[in-house]
């Protein structure tokens, strides 16, 4: 696999992509669920964990050495015997992570636009062009996000504006002492995706990379802002305990607008668009899968790249199969497996390398 190293611009446009992907699927209808018509605010309450959680990844990366990434950094704080088997079960999880971002992608094609349709054809072909794209220059996938961004964004950004009119302020407001709690626990799903974003973000970042962290808090505390208004309209519009129920909020918000009087369905448009979000989240995700198993197994990054993609993709097809098992994935298993690897496993590993004197 060529080591062709991201800018952190691409890195920020890539991390925010990335975003979209799982915010439509996890955020809106589980944070409705915990926090009620408060879970417009919860990923304004995530921010200060989030913020925190950059942070400590900030101070990570400022222990690397001049062109140490961030596998060798681990490698170099956990000794050869452990660092093989941290790298082995996060290499797994983010193979893993592709092979449910593949099903969740024809999951979305499935309940939006083709109800009768299987996953499998959807799997498959999407998981043949990560492949494709996770075996090329990184640098590409960089300039193909920076390239979509503006696009999702402007799409997004559209529909939500287009959705305003409609808020009902009584399904936000008025917000009362006794929805504290529920608001907290609802930044719950909000700082799972944030974490996602910067935990895949670390393996993908360029080696002895050394940046402030303010330009990052920026970032960070921008895509918390997005969550928010995502929130705000679509609990504004449907209510929290119908938000809650609808498995894809969001485009059954795309489906019940009108646009300029007579343009209507326009939700196949969307979803479509969203491949593009899916794409890169796969092929970044098998990346740094690999960038992991290579050191972990002793093996050639290019040519295990081709074997993980061919795993994640036949992986994909036996993911959900049931809607019982797939709602099982989404909203549990994947979140936790996630958040127990990101705020848990990645922060010990930083203390044992303070505590061994490595970093």
């Amino acid at each position: 696999m060529e080591q062709q190293q991201l800018t952190v611009r691409q890195l920020r446009a890539l991390g925010a992509v990335w975003l979209l992907a799982p915010a439509l699927r996890l955020y809106p209808a589980t944070a409705a669920e915990l926090a009620g018509r408060a879970a417009w605010l919860s990923p304004l309450l995530a921010l200060p964990a989030a913020l925190g959680y950059g942070w400590l990844l900030h101070r990570l990366l400022a222990r690397r050495l001049p062109g140490e990434d961030t596998v060798s950094l681990l490698r170099r704080a956990l000794g050869e015997r452990a660092s093989r088997a941290v790298l082995l079960l996060i290499g797994l999880f983010f193979l893993f992570y592709a092979a449910f971002s593949l099903r969740s992608g024809a999951q979305r094609f499935i309940t939006t636009i083709f109800p009768q349709a299987k996953p499998v054809p959807f799997t498959l072909s999407m998981g043949a062009l990560a492949a494709l794209a996770a075996a090329g220059p990184l640098r590409t996938l960089g300039r193909c996000g920076k390239v979509i961004l503006p696009v999702l964004l402007l799409t997004l950004g559209f529909i939500l504006l287009a959705a305003l009119p409609t808020v009902r302020l009584e399904n936000l407001l008025p917000l009362r002492p006794r929805d504290a709690l529920p608001a907290l626990a609802g930044a719950l799903p909000g700082l799972d995706v944030l974490a996602a974003v910067l935990f895949l973000s670390l393996f993908l970042s360029a080696p002895g990379e050394g940046q402030r962290f303010a330009p990052t808090a920026v970032w960070i505390a921008l895509l918390g802002l997005l969550l928010s208004l995502l929130g705000l309209t679509l609990v504004g519009n449907f209510g929290a305990e119908l938000t809650a129920s609808l498995q894809r909020p969001f485009f059954y918000l795309v489906r019940n607008l009108v646009f300029f009087r007579n343009v209507e369905r326009v939700e196949a448009l969307v979803v479509a668009l969203w491949v593009f979000s899916d794409f890169l989240l796969v092929s970044c995700s098998l990346t740094a899968g690999v960038r992991c198993l290579a050191p972990a197994l002793d093996r050639p990054e290019k040519r295990l790249s081709i074997l993980c993609a061919l795993a994640a993709a036949v992986l994909a097809c036996f993911l959900g199969r049931s809607a019982a098992s797939y709602a099982a994935l989404s909203e549990r298993v994947v979140p936790l497996a996630g958040m127990s690897l990101a705020l848990l496993l990645l922060p010990g590993c930083f203390l044992m390398g303070k505590w061994r004197r490595k970093i």
